[in-house]
Parts: C-alpha cells; sequence; structure tokens
C-alpha cells in the first residue's frame, strides 16, 4: 500500500463498532460480552457510556466484573433462546479458545470482536479522533512512512492506523508478531548486553530476556509497583551485581510523582496531578540512575514513553543504544517518539512491529 492509498483509505474508511451500536439499536437481540478480564472491563465502560443496554457477561472462570455478576456460557446456551443474543468476545488472548466454543452452538453471524481496547479513553470518538490526527501530522507521516527500513513495517503501520479508524481486528492480527520486544531480524543480542527496562512488571519480559540471552552482562529494571518488585525481587536473587532494581517510576528528571497502584495489575499507571493521586513515589531517569554505557532500552509504562526517553538523552546521544518503544499508548506517540528520537539520533534506523491481538503492543523499534 502506498501513502496515498493509505490516506484515501482512512478517510473512506466504516468504522465496523458504529455500525454496530447503531444496528443493535435497532434490534431486540440480548447483548452478552464474553470476557471479564481488563479487555472486558473496557467493554464494559464503552456500552455503559454509549448507553447500549447488555443483557450480561460471560466467562469461564470468573465470576463477577466490577460489581457485576458473571455467567457461565452454559447457562446462556441453557436459559436463552439463542436466535435472539448476540455475543461480543472481550478477551483477546483467549479469542480463538472461546470463538471455538461460541460458535459451536451460535451461527457466525451472532459473534463480534471489535478493536477497541483505546476507546475507552475519555469520551472521544477514536475513528474521528485519529482521522484528525492524521491529517494534521500527514506531512511527518508520510516521511515516516517512507523513511521505515523494511516492508513489513510500512504494512503495520498501514494496517494500525487504518484499524484505530475502523476498530477491524483482522487488521492487527493480520501484521501480528511473535517475538515481542526481541524480533530477531531486528534485535540482535550478545553477552556484552547491558539492558535498561522501563516497567518490568511481573518480570515475564526479564525472563525472556535471560532465556534469550543468559550470558548478559546487566540488566536495570525501573518499576514501581510493588506486587511486581516483590516478583522482581525474586528473579534478581539468582543473578546477583547482574540484575539491578530501580523502584522508581521511569520519568525525565527526579522528583515524586503520583502513582495508582493496581497490585501488580498491567494498568498501573503515573498521575501528575498530585492532588488526585494516589500515592506519591519516587521518579527518577535514565541518566540520573544509571553511569555506565547502555546497549538496549525496552520501555512499556503505560503513556510516559516520551517523557522516560527525554531523561534517557544522555545515553540517547552518547551510545545509541537499541531501543524498543511502546508507541500505542497516546494517540500522539506514533508521531512525537520517532520526532523525538531522529533529532537527537538522525542516525537511527527504524522498524515497526504489532505484537498484540487487538490495538495494543505496538512497537517502535531503532537500531
Amino acid at each position: 500500500m502506498t501513502f496515498l492509498q493509505l490516506e484515501k483509505n482512512i478517510m473512506n474508511a466504516r468504522n465496523l463498532f458504529d455500525e454496530f451500536v447503531e444496528n443493535i439499536r435497532e434490534s431486540n437481540k440480548k447483548i452478552f460480552l464474553f470476557g471479564a478480564g481488563l479487555c472486558g472491563r473496557s467493554y464494559l465502560k464503552i456500552f455503559q457510556r454509549k448507553n447500549i443496554p447488555l443483557e450480561g457477561i460471560i466467562d469461564n472462570y470468573k465470576t463477577s466484573l466490577d460489581g457485576h455478576p458473571v455467567l457461565r456460557f452454559e447457562t446462556i446456551v441453557s436459559n436463552y433462546n439463542i436466535e435472539d443474543c448476540v455475543i461480543v468476545i472481550t478477551a483477546p488472548g483467549s479469542e480463538d479458545q472461546i470463538r471455538k466454543q461460541v460458535l459451536s452452538v451460535f451461527p457466525h453471524e451472532q459473534v463480534f470482536t471489535f478493536a477497541i481496547t483505546r476507546y475507552v479513553i475519555g469520551d472521544e470518538n477514536e475513528a474521528f479522533e485519529t482521522m484528525k490526527f492524521f491529517q494534521k501530522n500527514i506531512f511527518f507521516l508520510s516521511v515516516l512512512y517512507e523513511n521505515f527500513e523494511d516492508y513489513l513495517s510500512k504494512k503495520v503501520f498501514c494496517n494500525v492506523l487504518i484499524g484505530r479508524v475502523t476498530a477491524d481486528k483482522q487488521l492487527f492480527a493480520s501484521v501480528k508478531s511473535g517475538d515481542f520486544y526481541y524480533p530477531p531480524e531486528i534485535i540482535k543480542l550478545d553477552s556484552k548486553e547491558i539492558l535498561v527496562e522501563l516497567g518490568s512488571n511481573n518480570g515475564d519480559t526479564l525472563r525472556d530476556f535471560i532465556s534469550r540471552c543468559p550470558k548478559f552482562k546487566k540488566v536495570y529494571c525501573f518499576e514501581p509497583d510493588k506486587a511486581c518488585l516483590t516478583t522482581l525481587r525474586s528473579i534478581s536473587n539468582h543473578y546477583p551485581d547482574r540484575i539491578i532494581i530501580i523502584p522508581k517510576i521511569a520519568w525525565n528528571k527526579k522528583c515524586k510523582l503520583g502513582f495508582f497502584d493496581n497490585g501488580g495489575d498491567s494498568t498501573s499507571y503515573v498521575c501528575e496531578d498530585l492532588e488526585s493521586a494516589g500515592a506519591l513515589i519516587d521518579a527518577s531517569s535514565v541518566d540520573v540512575e544509571i553511569n555506565e554505557p547502555v546497549t538496549f532500552i525496552k520501555m512499556d509504562i503505560e503513556g510516559a514513553e516520551l517523557q522516560a526517553l527525554h531523561g534517557a538523552e544522555n545515553h540517547i546521544k552518547q551510545f545509541k543504544p537499541k531501543l524498543a518503544i511502546s508507541v500505542y499508548h497516546k494517540r500522539d506517540d506514533l508521531v512525537k517518539i520517532p520526532q523525538y528520537l531522529l533529532s537527537i539520533r538522525p542516525d537511527y534506523r527504524l522498524y515497526l512491529r504489532h505484537h498484540g491481538n487487538d490495538d495494543t503492543d505496538t512497537v517502535l523499534y531503532a537500531i
């Protein structure tokens, strides 16, 4: 797809979720959400905001979601007329399994899934706002598109932007890659690796790194979540002096910031409004905390990526570490993050990969 074709597709795109909402309002169908996890919570908020009546929530394991009772699939099959029901799958990680389960009873035309995780933020219309974002930044986006290093990056770029407008999950699924943070065609690891993880969460990505690069030199882990810190310390105990835990928010300077700690949940996040914040905790930067050259910086910190990159500017300018930066939390990240990187190191080569089952986990790689 050329950039001109991308522009045409975005401006003429139909939003599948909006069409679903319009059609469902005109029907008498009973709507069920299948999946009571984080994504299910997002869907619940969106449906409530749009005043879409829900008949119920289904899950194979959980019994409630934010105070709403959760039913088993067998209960729906036994107590409802199948022809009167619609199922919306809201569990990206288990979608294949759930789809198989549902389609054993329901016809295809009564089963839906959308890429609307991002839509839960505020009252905005994600499709409309993405179109505005594209028009406002069209010049830089066209330059970025042309300067990606490979065809797959360009395809991911196009599908992500069109997918945000259309809410079509297939656009994201068709470009999904494995090797989250470590695509072998981009990221090469060796025994001299000094990794900085900004947002180590529950240690899954740290374990993945260790399995890929067992002779690593050192890892620095920025992670403020208390539940996650317990797990990270249990891992670091096996690598004394090689894994350094920094129990602080990754930011652009040393300060105190508000932080909502969700007990190991991936939705823990920074709040700059100190009056409405949860707890005030220490924040710091890569340049303040780390004195030695680093070879790789990986970050997924719920929208604080740009601030943290500013806090690593000296390392990036001087040592040009490999970078794996999440660019999906904020709409502008797809412009502001590559713009900033190229402003301080114009010799970076840029790649884009998508690793999620929906509209999350888009990562910019710079080498």
